[in-house]
């Protein structure tokens, strides 16, 4: 009888997921997992030694979760510190004038004036016609600073007079928000100050497969890419960071924020993360668990490719038949690509190789009974 050991069954497992996800590499012979947590090399191969500069093997326990890297964010400052002034007149919004006790300015041969009814719109050229003064130009001036502009225009004809300006129609200062939300599209700004907050509400909110991590607000021709879920935990007030003119929020999609989950488990397939994110437990609870049948419960492993900025691939392992099983893998936070192996019990093991071997023994049968007829 040939005995196999463990350690080596669980590097066969692995092998055809770590090959991928840690681009051409493999789980080499001569690696043997430690109860401390280490993973020793039992050969000299070279084999072995080029997987070790490549891949990191960890045992998930509770200690390692407590310590495991939480994403954090930062708000860039030009997008922090911005604080919007007061509304600027811009071209072809639309203006009411309005000079009490003088309805002739306010609307010619009327008595009183409908809201709407006697709006001015600013010309191309920043300009608007008012009754004796003529052609002014407004555009780029805060509400006061052309209600003045008026009334010093019109002293000269008018004993004091009281001016009255509002905007009834926003039309010259605009943002937009594109990708996934309810409404897309291009918005204007009014003379209430709008926040990122606001302009996605706006819009109609966040679709279901939005990926709020990966916000993007471009302003001047400068990309800010804002994981805006980050940004929530750490305690950012988001609502404090304000639009201006000519901004762009883009949403991507989430379609990319997959683990797959394969092996000895009920229903493999690649799991979708929430906007909150996806812990290994709800990862293991969307294909329906383990395999009670075929699957080693000792052998859950989380295999994580490299990154770009060098850092070596990673090979998580987690005994889920241990009493603190069930609290790590709550709190193990998974990556987008992690892909999520549970390895199959012994008998399962011999179940295949048996079932390997049949068509082989059918032959060889049938051809004794041929021999014997």
């Amino acid at each position: 009888m040939i005995v196999v050991k463990k350690h080596h069954l669980i590097k066969s497992a692995l092998f055809s997921v770590a090959v991928a996800a840690l681009s051409g590499c493999s789980l080499a012979p001569g690696m043997h997992y430690q109860e401390d947590g280490v993973w020793k090399e039992l050969t000299s191969s070279d084999e072995a030694k080029v997987i070790e500069d490549k891949v990191v093997l960890v045992r998930l326990t509770p200690k390692m979760v407590a310590l495991q890297e939480r994403p954090t964010a930062q708000l860039p400052d030009v997008l922090r510190d911005y604080k919007p002034d007061d509304y600027r007149i811009g071209v072809y919004d639309a203006l009411q004038v309005v000079v009490w006790d003088h309805p002739e300015i306010t609307m010619p041969a009327a008595t009183s004036t409908v809201t709407g009814a006697n709006s001015r719109i600013v010309k191309s050229d920043g300009t608007i016609f008012v009754p004796y003064v003529g052609e002014l130009q407004l555009a780029g001036m805060t509400l006061g600073e052309a209600r003045s502009l008026i009334a010093t225009k019109l002293a000269r004809y008018i004993e004091s007079p009281q001016v009255d300006l509002t905007v009834v129609e926003y039309a010259s200062q605009h943002f937009s928000v594109n990708g996934e939300v309810a409404n897309p599209g291009r918005m204007v700004i009014t003379a209430k100050p709008i926040t990122l907050v606001d302009g996605i509400g706006i819009a109609g909110g966040f679709s279901p497969t939005a990926d709020r991590r990966k916000v993007a607000l471009v302003r001047d021709g400068k990309r800010h890419e804002l994981d805006m879920i980050a940004l929530a935990e750490q305690g950012v007030d988001l609502t404090g960071v304000f639009l201006k003119n000519g901004d762009m929020v883009h949403v991507p999609d989430n379609t990319d924020y997959k683990a797959y989950v394969i092996g000895e488990v009920n229903r493999p397939k690649a799991v979708e993360f929430s906007y909150k994110g996806l812990t290994l437990t709800e990862a293991l609870g969307e294909v329906g668990g383990v395999s009670q049948l075929f699957s080693d419960a000792s052998d859950v492993f989380v295999v994580r490719s490299a990154d770009e900025t060098g850092r070596k691939a990673s090979v998580y392992h987690l005994d889920a038949g241990s009493p603190v099983a069930l609290v790590v893998a709550d709190k193990f936070a998974l990556q987008p690509r992690d892909v999520v192996f549970v390895g199959a019990a012994d008998v399962t093991r011999w179940n295949r190789v048996i079932s390997q071997l049949l068509p082989s023994l059918t032959v060889v049968k049938g051809v004794d009974d041929l021999k014997d007829e």
